[in-house]
């Protein structure tokens, strides 16, 4: 090895930094270094310790000092107390303690057990310690912390405070972290409450106690919450001096020093801030900086003695080859003396104040080669800078020119002695414009994808990433309207109640739903409240999925109530829903109020008979009102009485067998013709149906058919005697057909339930009127109280809605129903939900900002654009904002229905909850359970009730859908009345942009800047039309379109590759484009199909932009002709899209039949579907496409009217002839994620990943294996760039997938230059069963979705390899109506 030391001279290092101001701070105390601790400090600083505190550690000392292992314990303590004071010596034994438990679990040996309980019982004794109070004099501290104290006081008022704090020990650190924040407790007035520290430590297990060891993982957190100021003050041991990256400091204090010279200058070096001051503490008559300031005198004195070829003199590093080799500069060892004389005067140095950063006239080549990479670029495009050198009578000028898409593009410089410092200057020059006009960030780097950003800042696993990830389900308390804050009350002394009367009429189904229903099925409702509801439109429900609505007819006067018949309502009110949920509810009392009552109108009131002028007193059923109260109702009216056994009594009646309470059951018959004596017949024996009034008299009823005796189980007596022990007295009676209530559904879902199992025993279809108690209820009344709780969510609904647009001042502009939408939840099932308006809402939020950002940042490039924008529209900052607006309290889900509009009690009384043989039912005379209970009312014990759930009171609310509810939200509001209320809606959720009011303030905006038309791009050469571009007016009559500034339409055309273009490339116009394209085509297929399945507009919207049907259409206007561009690659890739296309309409038009054939071509006679599906199309057709209608919305004014006209004439005729819900062709990955789904695998993804190789690795991976199987499936090689695993039984790990073979489909790269691939892999519980390559990772992951399923369709089997999770089959199943 030859190795020499080389060294900067100390003057000239003076030149590029700037020294700290230094301070010494000295105090009264001692300083302990690595040896034995004097006993006579310890001694007198434990004194000062309270009496039981002196005892715990003198016990915890006596523990521990025996214990080699646990022995350097006690040495910590003694350094704490004696140096830091009592209250640390105290505060110190918690993280000893926790320490000395993670470093003992690791030892091997028989003392393990035994040394564990040993620091359990000190924990015990510590504990009490800990709880020891700082007094706000710190009379328990040394007089080093004490003036540690007075200087954080003195600086730390300082603006943009940071700091470091370096200690010796890392127990001291976090010991001094605990001090600080117990201070902060002591208010401002004490002084240190601006302080936000954290502890720095290292990652290695060294010095007297092997505790609080930081891995790399938890550095850099800290670290990044120093850099965004979530931090001020870092508490470090030595990691920090050198080898981290920290931000510049303006106070580095040396709490405890060290007797290195190389730790004070590393440690003084964090000092970086222009006004930044370096702090020693140092006892009093201590030698120390005398000691240090001597060493490091010496270490310069050594240095400068140096020969000169090993003092290099700051010339700078030059670039390596990759940029100075080509210049062939001839430098020996005295150059860079020559060019510090040469450059003399002129500016070599540019620093940003703020941050810091600097950039020399040495590295800003590379640099600049840094800027350029980071520009947006596609598969045909490698961005570098270009250096042009020219000798101009013996000095050189260099020519700098730029990519087409940066900030600036041409820059000279010159003359210079020589080539680099001529590149130097021109590199340097450049840095400077770039930094000035937003290019570089503050720190001098160019501005990165957040997601980059983020790998860099934390490397951090999968696991690790799943357990630092945001919570994404919230609880969030559930809201009623404010409205029900008017609630129904008892006021003292008055003798009536006044309240409003709504009155609910469910309408006669259009078609039978059930056989022998009839309007008097139901009973139409009055719900009265303490103020009027809002006029509300009839309320759509849906009865086993059939529609039905409910007509609503509020009351024009109010009613006055007595007291008593409030009373009666509010008895009656309890029993109906007790009876509904089929558990004990609590409505409140009438002493604090009730949301509202509801009570039966007469049975001949219907629909249509109801209007607003009518009284509600006089409609109301009083009868059945009285019946079902408490204070006219005594036992024995609910026994079944002789009188009752006719049909026109019976026939209304809710029926309940005794000793089954919690059963409902409304007769359909009176079976004259049976009796107790009769045989049960099988549930097939009998007629599912019988009329009532067929069957009211023994003569007309249908007989009972004769039955096999192997198909009955004796009579119906035997059956009450076997089964129940109950005798039957009368048998002569006759039995009445029964039919089972059914239990309260959600009638405001789609679903379409499955029928009812029919009972076991065809006895349970029948009741002897004996055992029979009737309810005091009527079953019309029931029915319709089971569908009037699905109208009282639905009713919520709208008043939280309603509320919604006045608290955000949208009421009258937005229509109710498209807002009632919009903030409807997916899960609930309903026949609408926000999934549609919100994919409208955030294509409308993504093109409202992207034309925002386009107009304020004329200077950004793509990838800056897409930044801010995403900024603005990501769902975590739409999440806080919905937070932040408390859009929770709108949110319409499916709620706890008993809990939402009733408050559960919290036990049965004792009246309530037990009852005896034969009793009639209590209070009441109605017994409700929790369930179908299948054990006799003999119990005597009352049954305990669950605790209220916390469930009842809050609900779970993920952070999507309050993301989504924001965007839904501007659907809405855009549907309703367009682009101007869609502005005011974004304006009052989110921050309204500035100077924007309406949607014409943009073009406003865009016309006050210099050139309205034309952002101030450099222009190489005064504009004129390029002659490779074609003939322009082809262009123009052929989208229908004329041009008021051409350079627009230039600029759509010219791609990043092009040779010395006279515009900007394309790629800001294709980002206005694609959020333009978005929002009209979301906006067509959201107003043709209103009532679609959400999943159906997603899917047919991602059908419509795509990369193949974008260039389709850019191919049909004949724009690809007209690319400006200098790449044979792109041109052979443009060449084989035509040639595709071409091929297809050949292929359709040969296959058309003659006469009664069919036709396979549309009238413009191209094939008819999606016949571009399987296309392998350049997405640079698609962005020009998407950069033309840019172009044209900047053209035009920001006319909407001229981008919807070109919208018409373009791409309509296309999605007409092409596309329909009907005949769409779903995407292989979204066909792939239904089909695994639905085959119950719980665990499966698609996932990206990246391969990159040489085109010599390509050719060698070419010529390897012809084919490969999945499963027991060949798969022939092809000349498509797709190659997959081996075996499915033993899949190749993601990290060793073999190379694929080069892209065929893509013309390849120059010679030489790598070319990276795109890979996915189907994973299914973590194994990759298929893996594609290819450059674009949409076309990867399409062919990974399509072999997939092939895989599916050829072996129904194949999936069971690598799933177990349970099948579809074994859950439970509901039937979706079309659409819902």
């Amino acid at each position: 090895m030859d190795c020499h030391i080389i060294t900067a001279s100390y003057d000239e290092v003076l030149q590029y930094t700037q020294r700290p101001k230094e301070r010494v701070v000295y105090y009264n105390g001692v300083k302990v270094g690595t040896g034995p601790v004097p006993s006579e400090d310890v001694t007198r600083e434990f004194s000062r310790l309270s009496f039981p505190e002196q005892q715990s550690c003198e016990r915890l000392v006596a523990m521990l000092k025996d214990d080699p292992k646990l022995k350097p314990a006690v040495q910590w303590y003694q350094v704490a107390i004696a140096e830091l004071g009592p209250w640390f010596g105290s505060k110190s034994w918690r993280h000893i303690l926790d320490t000395l438990k993670e470093d003992v679990q690791q030892t091997d040996g028989t003392r393990l057990n035994e040394r564990l309980s040993l620091i359990q019982s000190a924990e015990q004794i510590a504990l009490s310690m800990s709880r020891s109070q700082l007094d706000p004099n710190l009379s328990q501290t040394t007089q080093k912390v004490q003036k540690l104290v007075d200087v954080l006081r003195e600086v730390g008022r300082q603006p943009e405070f940071c700091g470091i704090l370096f200690v010796e020990r890392r127990p001291t650190a976090h010991t001094m972290k605990d001090f600080l924040d117990e201070c902060k407790k002591f208010g401002p007035e004490f002084g240190l409450d601006f302080i936000q520290s954290a502890v720095l430590t290292g990652h290695g297990v060294k010095g007297d106690v092997k505790q609080h060891h930081m891995n790399i993982k938890a550095q850099r957190k800290i670290l990044e919450g120093f850099r965004k100021g979530q931090y001020n003050l870092l508490v470090a041991t030595d990691v920090a001096e050198e080898g981290i990256d920290i931000d510049r400091c303006r106070l580095v204090i040396r709490f405890d020093v060290k007797n290195t010279v190389i730790s004070h200058i590393q440690s003084r070096g964090r000092a970086r801030d222009p006004n930044s001051e370096y702090i020693i503490m140092l006892p009093e008559n201590d030698g120390y900086l005398e000691k240090i300031s001597g060493a490091e005198a010496d270490m310069r004195r050594w240095c400068g003695e140096l020969p000169q070829d090993r003092v290099i003199r700051l010339r700078g590093p030059s670039a390596n080859g990759e940029y100075d080799g080509e210049d062939g500069d001839d430098e020996d060892a005295n150059s860079g003396l020559e060019d510090m004389k040469e450059l003399a005067g002129v500016e070599t140095d540019f620093r940003v104040e703020s941050t810091g950063a600097r950039v020399n006239f040495y590295n800003s080549v590379p640099l600049l080669h840094q800027y350029c990479s980071s520009l947006p670029a596609d598969i045909y495009t490698t961005w570098k800078p270009e250096f042009t050198i020219a000798n101009v009578k013996g000095s050189f000028h260099c020519q700098l020119t730029l990519p087409v898409n940066a900030l600036a593009t041409h820059f000279d410089s010159g003359p210079f002695s020589r080539k680099s410092l001529a590149k130097q200057a021109v590199s340097f020059q450049a840095i400077k414009e770039l930094y000035r006009l937003g290019g570089l960030t503050d720190r001098l780097l160019p501005h990165r994808k957040t997601a980059i950003a983020k790998e860099d800042l934390s490397e951090e696993d999968d696991d690790a990433t799943v357990q630092n990830a945001p919570v994404s389900l919230r609880m969030y308390p559930i809201h009623q309207p404010t409205f029900w804050e008017n609630k129904i009350k008892l006021i003292p002394g008055s003798d009536t109640v006044s309240v409003h009367a709504t009155l609910f009429s469910l309408r006669q189904a259009a078609t039978i739903i059930d056989e022998g229903e009839t309007q008097t099925n139901f009973r139409s409702l009055c719900m009265l409240t303490a103020a009027p509801l809002p006029q509300l439109d009839p309320i759509e429900l849906f009865f086993d999925g059939d529609p039905r609505f409910v007509d609503i007819v509020s009351l024009n006067s109010r009613v006055e109530l007595s007291v008593q018949q409030v009373q009666d309502l509010y008895q009656y009110h309890k029993l109906l829903f007790a009876a509904v949920f089929h558990k004990s509810v609590e409505v409140g009392s009438l002493d604090t109020g009730v949301r509202h009552l509801i009570a039966p109108l007469l049975r001949h009131q219907n629909g249509s008979d109801l209007h607003r002028d009518f009284s509600a007193d006089q409609l109301i059923d009083w009868s059945e009102v009285q019946l079902g109260s408490s204070s006219s109702s005594t036992p024995a009216s609910y026994s079944l009485k002789d009188a009752d056994l006719s049909w026109d009594r019976l026939q209304d009646m809710v029926l309940l067998e005794k000793g089954q309470w919690g059963r409902f059951y409304c007769p359909i018959a009176l079976r004259t013709d049976l009796t107790p004596n009769s045989l049960i017949p099988t549930t097939t024996a009998f007629p599912s149906s019988i009329s009532p009034s067929s069957s009211s008299s023994a003569d007309s009823a249908p007989q009972i058919q004769e039955c096999d005796p192997a198909t009955v189980s004796g009579t119906f007596a035997q059956y009450y005697m076997t089964k129940r022990g109950t005798d039957i007295c009368n048998l002569d009676q006759p039995l009445i057909e029964i039919k089972k209530l059914p239990r309260r559904t959600d009638h405001l879902q789609t679903i379409k339930r499955s029928a009812p199992a029919e009972p076991k025993s065809g006895a349970a279809h029948f009741l002897i009127p004996e055992l029979v108690q009737k309810c005091p209820l009527t079953a019309s009344t029931l029915r319709s109280a089971e569908w009037m709780v699905s109208v009282l969510v639905r009713i919520d609904d709208l008043l939280k809605t309603i509320e919604f647009l006045t608290e955000f001042g949208l009421q009258d502009q937005i229509k109710l129903p498209l807002m009632l939408e919009a903030l409807t939840a997916t899960e609930t099932s309903y026949a609408m939900n926000y999934q549609r308006l919100e994919l409208l809402g955030d294509t409308f939020l993504k093109f409202m900002m992207a034309v925002d950002v386009f107009i304020r940042y004329p200077h950004l490039d793509e990838g800056r654009l897409t930044l801010k924008r995403t900024s603005r529209v990501s769902n975590s900052y739409l999440f806080k904002r919905a937070t932040l607006l408390g859009l929770d309290r709108f949110l319409n889900k499916l709620p706890p229905v008993n809990t939402h509009f009733f408050v559960p009690m919290p036990a049965l009384s004792p009246s309530l909850s037990s009852s005896s043989p034969g009793d009639t039912p209590p209070s009441n005379g109605l017994v409700v359970s929790t369930g179908d209970l299948t054990t006799s009312a003999t119990t005597t014990q009352p049954q305990p009730q669950p605790p209220q759930r916390k469930s009842q009171l809050e609900w779970q609310i993920s952070t999507k859908t309050m993301a989504d509810l924001v965007e839904s939200t501007l659907g809405a509001a855009y549907l309703s009345q367009g682009l101007d209320l869609g502005l005011k809606a974004a304006a009052a959720l989110l921050k309204p942009l500035e100077g924007i009011h309406t949607w014409d303030d943009f073009a406003r905006t865009f016309s006050q800047t210099a050139n309205p038309r034309h952002p101030p791009y450099p222009l190489a050469t005064p504009f004129k039309e390029d002659p490779l571009l074609g003939d322009l007016d082809t262009v123009e009559d052929s989208i229908g379109y004329k041009f008021l500034d051409r350079r627009l339409l230039v600029e759509a055309l010219t791609h990043a590759t092009a040779f010395k273009p006279q515009t900007p490339c394309y790629q800001r116009l294709e980002f206005l484009g694609d959020s333009i394209l978005d929002m009209l085509v979301a906006d067509y297929w959201v107003q043709r199909y209103p009532v679609s399945g959400p999943g159906v507009i997603h899917e047919i919207k991602a059908a419509s932009i795509n990369n193949q049907i974008l260039g389709v259409i850019c191919v049909q206007l004949g724009l690809h002709q007209h690319i400006l561009h200098f790449s044979s690659s792109l041109a052979t890739d443009i060449l084989r899209a035509t040639q595709q296309i071409q091929d297809a309409k050949e292929d359709a038009l040969s296959s058309t039949g003659g006469p009664g054939g069919t036709t396979t071509t549309t009238e413009r006679g191209e094939p008819v579907g999606e016949y571009w599906v399987d296309f392998n199309m350049t997405k640079v057709l698609g962005d020009v496409l998407e950069s033309v209608f840019g172009a044209v919305y900047v053209d035009s004014g920001w006319d909407y009217a001229a981008i919807q006209g070109l919208f018409d004439r373009a791409v309509l005729p296309t999605l007409r002839d092409h596309l329909s819900t009907e005949t769409l062709t779903k995407h292989p990955v979204i066909e792939l994620h239904h089909r695994i789904q639905g085959a119950g695998c719980q665990s499966f993804k698609l996932k990206n990943l990246a391969v990159t190789q040489t085109e010599e690795e390509q050719a060698a991976s070419q010529s390897s294996s012809s084919s490969s199987t999945i499963g027991s499936a060949p798969v022939s090689a092809s000349s498509t760039p797709f190659t997959t695993p081996s075996s499915p039984l033993a899949p190749h790990p993601l990290g060793a997938i073999i190379p694929p073979p080069s892209a065929t489909s893509y013309s390849q790269q120059q010679q030489g230059q790598e070319q990276s691939d795109q890979v996915c892999a189907v994973m299914i519980h973590g194994q990759p069963v298929v893996t594609t390559y290819h450059p674009l990772i949409q076309v990867a992951r399409k062919e990974a979705a399509k072999r997939t399923l092939a895989l599916l369709d050829s072996d129904p089997e194949w999936l069971t390899r690598f799933c177990d999770c349970p099948t579809s089959s074994t859950r439970p199943k509901c039937i979706r109506l079309e659409g819902s």
